[in-house]
């Protein structure tokens, strides 16, 4: 019997990001060497003005799902409700 929960990852992993574009590539390198794969990593960019984005998207891997919004212009409640959405 198909359970549509099989193919949904077992934890997300949220990563709030701003102006990080010299480390988030070795943070996101270091999720994906661990030997556990069942997993999605949620990278909020909020407005970055660097390269952060481009550092995320230099890594290919459908595990990572990129968010990018103006600086601060959600409220804690609706990231919350954008995340649920998209999960």
């Amino acid at each position: 019997m198909y359970c549509e929960f099989m193919n949904r990852p077992f934890f997300s992993i949220i990563i709030p990001l701003y102006n990080k574009g010299k480390t988030i590539r070795d943070t996101l390198n270091s999720i994906i060497c661990q030997s556990f794969v069942n997993y999605e990593v949620l990278v909020i960019n909020d407005g970055s003005t660097d390269n952060s984005c481009e550092e995320v998207l230099r890594i290919v891997d459908k595990r990572i799902i990129l968010f990018t919004k103006e600086n601060g212009s959600f409220k804690r409640e609706k990231l919350w409700n954008a995340i649920c959405i998209f999960s």
